[in-house]
């Protein structure tokens, strides 16, 4: 069988190409804060105050424990006497509601600045948070603002300690991919369960300055907080792709490089990938890359087919530096769904975006280098018998499908419709790529 998607990414992307050419929050009696100062445009409800309003259940600003990705799992699961952070947010029985207001002095910079943050007054449910930070975010899915645009918030930004449920950052996608609002969802479900650090997810209707944006998936940020609650420290350097080994090192981008970091931790593993023989690569990457998590995210990222994931394109992943530890690879930016049941997990650098992209440096020596190939294979295995579980997954399907007809929002009436339309192929490929893996 041809692998081709079901729908031609490259047709995708030209009719977005072609097709991208306030209010404040109700008042129902929701408790607010004082304003600490005043700017101009400040009347929408995007410019200034400080700190978190609630109605009920949420945490003030500054005291969460600093673990917005406690349970990676997206369950209810606890850690010692206090549940995990996030609970409320990343609650996967029900559509959440968020409202942003951004000040009209503001949309420009909004608009047209994809690195600036600027104020905006945040509703999750029914807590507000006045004064977090949000710009937009996107490169195949980038969007205008009088169109569906995705969102990177950050809520303590410019009120230090704020945030909602523990959680300081999230990214409300767009998904214009992903017609199912599933992608994102199963992919990072099924990377929890296999043990990978991986955010959860939810759903959302996003209003902005009083207009309905449509259905989105709520993705928890990838930050310090998340990773340490992770790994213990979420101090270390956190890299993004796109970017290889075989790159220039100042290409890859470093978060909070402003703080003084510098590369050289990313130096040296580049050097050790690049430069060590095939029968020493296994000993040398040891003290610096935690393999076996490297492994099982190379052999998730070829079990659930992320096509533009680190495996198969070195596109979207992080790799994070573990403070007094080694590197992880995260996945990151699974919103762009590749529906095709029989790819074979060994052919890393099958190239569905063209030659022009190839598979990831490691990866491909991964599943080349005999060793390394060995502890790939029972990867493989180990993701099929276990996290790889039709039940759980197809649960999820039917748990989103459920939530979406369950809303009474008639702006919404076009993307449900489209939901409907491909729903169905969600659960294909899941039962499809399950018994397809049953043959490795």
């Amino acid at each position: 069988m041809p692998r081709v998607p079901l729908l031609d990414p490259r047709v995708l992307l030209a009719v977005l190409l072609a097709a991208c050419g306030g209010q404040a929050p109700d008042d129902d009696g929701t408790a607010t804060t004082q304003p600490a100062s005043t700017t101009a445009g400040s009347d929408s409800g995007g410019a200034a105050s400080s700190g978190v309003a609630s109605s009920d259940a949420t945490t003030a600003p500054g005291s969460s424990a600093g673990s917005d990705g406690a349970d990676s799992s997206g369950g209810s699961g606890t850690t010692g006497e206090d549940p995990p952070d996030g609970l409320a947010m990343f609650d996967t029985t029900r559509v959440h509601a968020i409202e942003i207001t951004v000040a009209e002095a503001d949309l420009a910079t909004l608009d047209n600045d994809l690195e600036t943050r600027v104020p905006c007054t945040l509703r999750y449910d029914d807590t507000v948070v006045m004064q977090a930070g949000i710009k937009k975010k996107g490169q195949s899915t980038l969007q205008p603002l009088d169109g569906k645009p995705s969102f990177n918030l950050k809520l303590d930004e410019f009120v230090e300690g704020a945030d909602i449920d523990g959680i300081a950052r999230l990214a409300l996608d767009n998904t214009i991919m992903d017609t199912t609002f599933l992608s994102e969802p199963l992919t990072y479900l099924l990377y929890a369960r296999a043990g990978v650090a991986a955010p959860r997810t939810a759903h959302a209707i996003v209003r902005f300055n009083g207009e309905v944006k449509g259905i989105y998936v709520v993705v928890e940020g990838v930050g310090k907080r998340f990773l340490g609650a992770h790994f213990g420290d979420g101090e270390g350097n956190l890299f993004e792709g796109p970017w290889d080994f075989d790159h220039d090192i100042a290409a890859v981008e470093l978060k909070d490089e402003d703080e003084g970091r510098t590369r050289d931790d990313l130096q040296a593993l580049a050097e050790v990938v690049l430069a060590s023989p095939d029968d020493g690569l296994e000993a040398a990457l040891e003290p610096l890359l935690d393999v076996d998590e490297f492994i099982d995210t190379v052999a998730l990222d070829m079990a659930f087919c992320l096509w533009d994931g680190y495996a198969i394109a070195a596109w979207n992943y992080y790799l994070y530096h573990v403070p007094g530890d080694r590197f992880v690879l995260l996945p990151h930016g699974a919103d762009w769904p590749y529906w095709v049941y029989d790819v074979d997990p060994f052919d890393v650098d099958f190239r569905p975006w063209g030659d022009q992209y190839p598979s990831g440096l490691l990866a491909n020596r991964v599943v080349t280098v005999p060793g390394l190939r060995a502890r790939y294979e029972q990867a493989l295995v180990e993701i099929r018998d276990v996290a790889f579980d039709t039940d759980v997954l197809i649960a999820r399907v039917d748990e989103v499908e459920s939530i979406l007809h369950a809303t009474d929002e008639p702006a919404i009436a076009d993307e449900l419709a489209a939901f409907d339309g491909s729903v169905q192929t969600a659960r294909d490929f899941v039962l499809q790529r399950r018994a397809f893996l049953d043959g490795i």
